[in-house]
Order: C-alpha cells, then structure tokens, then sequence
C-alpha cells in the first residue's frame, strides 16, 4: 500500500518496506530492523513491539534464537533514530506517559514525529 501511495507520484524511487512480523524470534526482529536501517525505506511494526525492543532486552519467542547482545543494541538504536515517525492513533495509545509505550516514544531521536 505504501509503494501505491508513493508511486503515484511522479519521481519517487520506490520505497523498501521492511515489516515485523507477529510471530517472528527476536533475532528475526533484530535482523530485520538492522536490515530497514541499513537499506532504508519503511519500517512497519506495532506499538507494543516497538516499546519492547526499546524498553530493555528483547526476549525469545518460543525459538529460542536470542540475537547476541550488540545486534540487540544495533536495533534498539535504529529504532530510536528515524528519520520520520507516523504512529496511527497516537493520542489515545501515547496518553499515560507511565505507560512503556509512552517511554520508549519519547526516548526516540527524530526531527519529525
């Protein structure tokens, strides 16, 4: 849907999109989100995965494929230096700013949310 959107207008490359999938280990997470900061282009994952990967150190998911701790740290550090954040409905998940979701936002480092 992104690559519609964008396409449609005249001169824009096609954008990458990289996604977070449900299920996947946290090294899969880790991975992917090392490969979007790499290559560029979109990153789409939930609010809850976000503040989780962000918040402390990311768990295995019933793989029992843990990425090494500095892959961890490559991706939590990528995705608290976007350069652009769109988060659907913000203002009713970002409320409580005692929430994880509220702490792992504010600690992200971008010009544009």
């Amino acid at each position: 849907e992104i690559n519609l959107w964008v396409n449609s207008k005249k001169n824009l490359p096609q954008l990458p999109v990289h996604a977070l999938k449900k299920n996947s280990s946290a090294y899969e997470r880790s991975r992917t989100v090392c490969r979007w900061k790499r290559d560029g282009g979109v990153l789409i994952l939930t609010m809850s995965t976000f503040a989780t990967m962000c918040n402390k150190s990311t768990k295995s998911n019933n793989s029992g494929n843990t990425p090494p701790a500095n892959f961890e740290e490559d991706a939590r550090s990528a995705l608290l230096s976007p350069d652009l954040v769109v988060i659907d409905e913000a203002h009713t998940a970002l409320a409580n700013e005692k929430t994880s979701r509220y702490k792992a936002f504010s600690a992200m480092s971008t010009k544009r949310r």
